[in-house]
């Protein structure tokens, strides 16, 4: 099973779920929204699982790195949510039936925020991981001037004796 698949099917089993949960039995708009936020990051994995795949299947030898293929897969879903919501807004003034731009209107004020905010949490967990991966080799904008691939030096301690100090040997 490839890597990001099991996410992918875990965040929409769980989407599934909460947005069954809530036609079915209670009626909490925040199981609604967390069910919808579910099914973003289904689909934001399933698309880190096929570019992937593909870039696997390419040959090139080096993979993405996840926090790559999370940025590219949450930007294609906010640019077809934009999509389809300028569609809805747009096709509303010909519209007959209830609710003409609706569906538009719900995905600009809750959908995109949303998935902007966690391009913007993945941008600030993938610049505070930044220099303690070992696959980053320079040392460029590092003040003290380690390689940004390495922790700090260990310090060696001294051996502890039994003595408390007082000349009592506590053994």
């Amino acid at each position: 099973m490839p890597k990001y698949l099991r996410p992918a099917l875990v965040f929409g089993i769980i989407a599934a779920g909460m947005i069954a949960l809530w036609l079915s039995v209670v009626n909490i708009l925040m199981l609604m929204v967390l069910g919808f936020i579910c099914a973003a990051v289904a689909i934001v994995f399933l698309i880190m699982a096929a570019v992937s795949a593909v870039s696997r299947h390419r040959g090139k030898g080096k993979e993405p790195s996840g926090w790559k293929l999370f940025a590219i897969g949450d930007i294609t879903v906010i640019v077809l949510l934009a999509i389809v919501g300028l569609a809805d807004i747009i096709s509303a003034k010909d519209s007959t039936f209830f609710g003409p731009g609706m569906l538009g209107a719900i995905l600009f004020y809750y959908g995109l925020p949303i998935l902007a905010a966690l391009l913007v949490v993945e941008l600030l967990l993938w610049n505070v991981t930044k220099p303690y991966r070992e696959d980053s080799g320079s040392d460029k904008g590092r003040a003290d001037g380690q390689e940004s691939g390495t922790m700090p030096p260990r310090i060696a301690y001294p051996q502890q004796s039994d003595n408390d100090g007082n000349g009592n040997d506590n053994g």
